[in-house]
C-alpha cells in the first residue's frame, strides 16, 4: 500500500479530515498533500507528529512510509575486490610458510633423535 493511500486510511479511521490533520502535525498543506500524492516522505520529525496526530505509533508511520521503496530497491551491483595480496605477495608467504614448517620438522626431528640418544645411554 501506498503511503498516501495508507495516510488518508488512518486519516478515516481516526476520523479527523485533512484540514485538522494538518493543524495537528504542524506541517503545512502542501507538504501534506505531497504525502497524500507520494511526492515525498516525511522527515523524521514529521513522522513523529504524523504518529500523535493519529494515534498510531512512529513504526507504523516509518514501516508505511518507507515499505514501497524497500520493494522499488534493485538488486545489489556484483562488485568485485582486489585480491588481498599480490601474486608475488602470496608466493612469498607460501615459500615462508613452507620454510617455517621445514625448520620446525628440523627441530622436531632433533628433539627426537636426542630423545632416543638418551633412551639409549640410560640403558
Amino acid at each position: 500500500m501506498r503511503f498516501g493511500d495508507w495516510l488518508l486510511q488512518k486519516m478515516k479511521e481516526a476520523r479527523i479530515d485533512r484540514a485538522e490533520f494538518v493543524r495537528r502535525v504542524g506541517a503545512g498543506s502542501p507538504a501534506v498533500t505531497k504525502w497524500i500524492t507520494d511526492d515525498r516522505v516525511p522527515s523524521a520529525r514529521n513522522v513523529l507528529d504524523i504518529a500523535g496526530a493519529l494515534g498510531v505509533s512512529p513504526t507504523d508511520v516509518l514501516y508505511a512510509a518507507l515499505e514501497p521503496h524497500r520493494l522499488k530497491q534493485v538488486a545489489p551491483v556484483p562488485v568485485s575486490l582486489p585480491p588481498l595480496l599480490t601474486e608475488a605477495e602470496a608466493e612469498l608467504v607460501s615459500e615462508l610458510a613452507w620454510g617455517v614448517r621445514r625448520v620446525s620438522d628440523r627441530r622436531r626431528e632433533r628433539r627426537r633423535q636426542r630423545g632416543d640418544e638418551e633412551g639409549s645411554e640410560n640403558q
